[in-house]
């Protein structure tokens, strides 16, 4: 909601808004104006509505099967062009976060090679 309020050109209270808090405005309004460029919705929702209603007559409303048909069947995809942007303004070296997470991923990845090199025998295991 905050955000909201910084990219809105007027006051809550119907005023227009001055100065820095105008040029915030504008800087918000400017951004999110290229963003929606990147991001387009193809959707066919007479069909997938049509869909809807065979579930909920067979299965009724809000069912677990019409929670899967909706989560398998809607996606949000971003455009590369928006991750590229992103990933541009965040600083990905000495990362703290992101350093213990690719060491745990290479810890991982030489267990996984050993495992490898021993050859266990899985048949072997199971008698």
């Amino acid at each position: 909601m905050e955000y909201q309020q910084l990219g809105n050109y007027y006051y809550s209270d119907g005023t227009k808004k001055t100065d820095d808090e105008f040029k915030i405005a504008e800087e918000i309004s400017k951004f999110n104006e290229w963003k929606s460029k990147l991001v387009s919705f193809k959707q066919n929702e007479d069909r997938f509505n049509a869909c809807i209603e065979k579930i909920r007559a067979v299965h009724g409303r809000n069912s677990i099967e019409e929670s899967r048909f909706r989560k398998l069947n809607t996606s949000i995809v971003v455009n590369p062009e928006y991750y590229e942007y992103v990933l541009s303004k965040i600083n990905l070296s000495n990362n703290p976060v992101l350093d213990e997470l690719r060491k745990k991923r290479a810890d991982l990845k030489k267990l996984i090679d050993e495992f490898d090199k021993k050859g266990i025998d899985v048949e072997q295991k199971r008698r």
